[in-house]
């Protein structure tokens, strides 16, 4: 049989506890057992009435004995309650300071109820809590330092072993521990980001360091990712000035919308998209303006090269010596397209002035290129009253 108070092991039919002193509660079997001895006890009390008192002395002794035996328990009961409320005391002292992260102090104390009361099983428990929060403890100063030297994976390595220690504990002190675990790994990442934001000149690998550190809801974990959006947009922001000399104007403002996705409140941004704006707006203006003076040029063009593609350098006429009436000449393709099959309409004409016929030539060579020379020769046969010739029209295809 054992106390239910403190767990000693005790005799059988013991009212109360030989070490905390309680008075212990007793099994049926046990009450009648009891009652037994009671009535046994009430018939020899009875007995020994009848029988005739020798002295006084013989029933004084008795009595003398009980009222000791009744102190000498009594004072027993009152220490050992004492003990139980001591041993409590520090137990409940021992919670907080565990709770406070004093674990070594934490220990001493449950350590030292213990010795009190060896086989307190509430204390034997908060022991083992406290001892496995001091290894957790020693494990994430371990991370730290390896932190420290830059060894980020072997610190989160060992903040992983701790997570699996306290993983699907519950109690105040489990909490505890896992704010404590997650301080430090919040920490960790924080600084391991730090020091790799440093080395990382692209907007995708900052990208990703901004979403790993944005998982973090402390405030050092904000500052850096500030950092980190201030960095991206810088380069954005080279990037679209690179852009925009180039007259990119719809690069230049996609990647400037990039950058405020990740900082909507970015003034160097945000100035920079008005500029690109008001720049493409003058430029478009400005094309638009291009575009209609060449369509106006290309409009004179298409009229000069449909209208004035040939310019005639000489043209000549005169009667030959076997009567005949020769005309001839040279015309230049003052276009800006080849010309082809250009064709000479004239006139003779005699001294004076009358018109006696009209006919036309075709110039050689067929094709003439922009600028190039073709001449033209044509006789009118038994026309010795002509005097002179007028051109009356040219015709061509433009190629």
């Amino acid at each position: 049989m054992f106390c239910q108070y403190c767990g000693n092991k005790i005799k059988d039919g013991a009212i109360f506890c030989d070490r905390c002193g309680h008075k212990l509660a007793l099994s049926k079997d046990e009450q009648l057992n009891s009652q037994v001895k009671q009535e046994e006890s009430l018939e020899s009390t009875t007995t020994e009435l009848k029988i005739p008192a020798k002295s006084k002395s013989i029933w004084l002794l008795p009595l003398v004995t009980a009222v000791v035996v009744a102190f000498v328990l009594s004072g027993y009961y009152i220490y050992e309650k004492n003990i139980s409320r001591l041993v409590e005391q520090k137990r409940m002292q021992a919670e907080d300071l565990a709770l406070n992260g004093e674990l070594d102090k934490a220990e001493k104390l449950i350590s030292d109820a213990l010795k009190r009361r060896p086989l307190h099983k509430t204390l034997q428990a908060d022991l083992a809590y406290v001892r496995e929060g001091k290894d957790i403890q020693s494990k994430l100063k371990e991370a730290w330092e390896n932190a420290k030297k830059q060894q980020f994976n072997q610190a989160l390595s060992l903040i992983e072993q701790t997570e699996k220690k306290v993983y699907g504990k519950e109690g105040d002190f489990y909490k505890y521990l896992s704010q404590q675990i997650n301080d430090k790994k919040s920490a960790v990442n924080i600084m391991q980001v730090k020091q790799e934001m440093n080395n990382k000149n692209s907007i995708e690998e900052l990208a990703a360091l901004l979403t790993k550190i944005s998982s973090f809801k402390v405030k050092e974990a904000q500052d850096v990712a500030e950092v980190i959006k201030s960095k991206i947009c810088q380069l954005i922001y080279a990037k679209a000035n690179e852009l925009l000399k180039k007259k990119d104007f719809n690069g230049a403002l996609a990647l400037v919308k990039q950058g405020l996705d990740y900082d909507s409140e970015n003034k160097q941004l945000l100035s920079f998209q008005q500029t690109i704006e008001q720049q493409k707006a003058a430029f478009e203006q400005k094309e638009q303006m291009v575009l209609e003076q060449a369509l106006l040029a290309a409009a004179r063009e298409e009229a000069i090269n449909r209208t004035q593609a040939v310019e005639v350098v000489q043209c000549n006429g005169s009667v030959t010596d076997q009567g005949d009436f020769r005309v001839w000449g040279t015309v230049r393709n003052v276009a800006t397209r080849p010309i082809y099959m250009v064709e000479i309409y004239y006139t003779i004409f005699d001294s004076n002035g009358n018109a006696l016929t009209t006919d036309s030539t075709y110039v050689y060579p067929n094709y003439l290129n922009p600028q190039d020379q073709g001449n033209f020769d044509s006789t009118i046969y038994g026309l010795w009253q002509g005097n002179q010739v007028k051109i009356n029209k040219i015709t061509w295809y433009l190629r």
